[in-house]
């Protein structure tokens, strides 16, 4: 299968702005026992926060051997986010024509997603869901 340069464009445009992506997470449900595609969800992308001094600049010294994911401190203006706290995105990628994927409003989806990213939304998953969905 054929890379899709949309999504390739994406990927690395959030990894440079320091965030760890997952593409292509295919969801499922148990419908009278058996399992069927729900959806999948193009990309989701965490951000861990970034504190003052702590990330590691492209120049910068490294002790022999050290392996360093490379993280900026500064994140292009237009994510609006603040870099002392976690950032979470869940998107879909279209060439073309955009559509919205309804099944990302279905709570069952942002619950699978909320359990693969794990506790970092500072209040109960239902809660982020509930606000998301409403």
């Amino acid at each position: 299968m054929r890379p899709d340069p949309a999504s390739e464009l994406v990927v690395a445009y959030l990894r440079v702005n320091g965030y760890f992506i997952l593409t292509d997470l295919e969801l499922h449900v148990l419908e009278d026992g058996s399992y069927r595609t729900l959806t999948d969800v193009d990309i989701v992308a965490v951000r861990h926060p970034t504190l003052p001094g702590t990330a590691h600049h492209k120049g910068g010294e490294m002790a022999n051997g050290v392996v360093e994911c490379l993280l900026t401190e500064e994140v292009d203006p237009s994510f609006d986010i603040a870099i002392d706290r976690v950032d979470v995105v869940i998107g879909e990628v279209k060439r073309g024509a955009a559509s919205f994927n309804p099944a990302l409003k279905d709570p069952r989806v942002l619950h699978a997603v909320a359990r693969r990213v794990g506790d970092v939304f500072g209040a109960p998953s239902t809660e982020v869901i509930k606000a998301l969905t409403s």
